[in-house]
């Protein structure tokens, strides 16, 4: 009771330089612990009708409380949502990049993307994903370099499906975040048909 007693009084010392939503928070806290709207307004030396049916009531203040919530939330989720579309183009452009750098465009482009993903998909339905991560700062270019598979010395697999492990390799190591590797995946692939 003390706590509730101590919440009363920060609220009475602090309710003239609080905003309606806040002081709704409190209030609001305040009656969550047993307290009645009444002994609340007794307490702050007001009516128990102004905390109710004041120019904005108490129950006004709660909602308008949960919506702004609400509304930060899925601002939050949108600005999450943005940030992911960016980080997958930005990853499309390296894996588009890094095909040019290999002279993969066009159709062996297609065939080495379309490889990468079946790759990802076999790994996510076996749960074989490497136990290991690349370190935060690296750059990129040297994930790419420290992932490159050693030249083959027969045939016995193809350039494409040795570039399609080597893409798949590096791009779990430089995009730790599923849903942007895949997204980059699908944009990469997308750019490839184009070409």
């Amino acid at each position: 009771m003390s706590t509730t007693s101590s919440a009363v009084a920060d609220l009475q010392s602090q309710w003239h330089t609080l905003p309606d939503l806040d002081r709704a928070k409190a209030v609001l806290a305040i009656k969550q612990s047993g307290i009645s709207t009444r002994q609340i307004a007794q307490h702050l030396d007001c009516s128990d009708s102004l905390l109710r049916q004041g120019k904005i009531s108490t129950n006004e203040l709660v909602r308008r409380s949960k919506a702004a919530g609400i509304r930060r939330t899925a601002m939050h989720r949108e600005t999450r949502e943005f940030e992911r579309t960016q980080a997958s183009r930005r990853a499309c452009k390296k894996i588009c990049d890094w095909l040019a750098a290999e002279q993969m465009s066009g159709p062996y482009g297609e065939q080495i993307v379309n490889g990468a993903r079946h790759l990802f998909a076999k790994a996510e339905q076996d749960g074989k994903f490497p136990k290991d991560a690349a370190p935060t700062d690296m750059p990129t270019a040297e994930i790419i370099k420290r992932c490159r598979p050693a030249e083959l010395k027969t045939d016995a697999i193809s350039f494409v499906a040795r570039h399609a492990w080597w893409l798949a390799r590096w791009a779990y190591y430089a995009f730790t975040d599923t849903s942007v590797r895949d997204t980059a995946l699908d944009l990469a692939l997308d750019e490839q048909f184009r070409r």
